[in-house]
């Protein structure tokens, strides 16, 4: 917990030599109508990165959403809000 907030991945990395905060979340299915957009995920996710934003503001954060299955717009909505989204088929 990191100001009362659960946080499932986090992580100190480094690539090319400078320090890169991963976060994450694992979400079973990210499969919401487009006009939802999933947002409750979204927003959530976006809380708990803001709250590493403000403990480590010149650090890179590399946010990361793992899933079981994700829509294909919910991926890109994702992407635009420089979220990366790794589906458990991807990783075999």
């Amino acid at each position: 917990m990191i100001d009362g907030e659960e946080i499932n991945i986090i992580s100190k990395e480094r690539r090319n030599g400078q320090e890169v905060i991963i976060v994450g979340i694992p979400e079973l299915k990210l499969t919401r109508d487009v006009g939802a957009l999933n947002l409750t995920p979204l927003r959530k996710f976006e809380r708990k990165v803001n709250i590493i934003r403000k403990k480590h503001p010149t650090k890179e954060i590399f946010q990361i959403f793992v899933t079981n299955f994700a829509r294909p717009e919910i991926i890109e909505n994702a992407r635009e809000k420089r979220i990366n989204v790794r589906q458990s088929f991807e990783w075999v």
